[in-house]
C-alpha cells in the first residue's frame, strides 16, 4: 500500500465517487474496494474516512495493470480532507511521479 499526501485537488475529472461505484457495481467488486479504502486510511491514521467530522468525498479510479496481458486493473483512491484541505492518494502500486509526497510507507519503495 502506498499513500501520498498532496495539496488540494478540486476537480476529479475521470474519477468516480465511491458512493456511485458502490451503488452501481456488483457486490463482488465492491467488497475489495471497500477493504482497500479501510486499509489505506488506517496506514496514515485517517479517522476522517472512518466517521470523523470532515466526512470527505472519496473517489476511485482504475490504473493499468503492472504487466502487459494482465486483465486485472488496480484501483487507486483519492480523498480531500475539508474544503481546500489536504488530498490523499492511495494505491497498491507506487506512483513514481508522486514519490516525493509519499507518507506511507516512509523511506521504502513499494512494488
Amino acid at each position: 500500500m502506498n499513500v501520498y499526501e498532496l495539496g488540494p485537488i478540486d476537480y476529479w475529472h475521470g474519477w468516480t465517487p465511491v458512493g456511485k461505484y458502490v451503488k452501481d457495481a456488483p457486490i463482488e467488486d465492491v467488497l475489495p474496494v471497500l477493504s482497500f479504502l479501510l486499509e489505506a486510511s488506517s496506514k496514515v491514521g485517517l479517522t476522517e474516512l472512518r466517521g470523523g467530522k470532515s466526512n470527505p468525498e472519496i473517489y476511485i479510479s482504475g490504473m493499468p495493470p503492472l504487466e502487459s496481458g494482465d486483465c486485472d486493473t488496480e484501483i487507486i483512491a483519492g480523498w480531500k480532507i475539508d474544503n481546500n484541505g489536504t488530498t490523499y492518494i492511495a494505491s497498491k502500486i507506487s506512483i513514481p511521479w508522486l514519490e516525493k509526497y509519499r507518507v506511507y510507507p516512509k523511506g521504502a519503495l513499494a512494488r
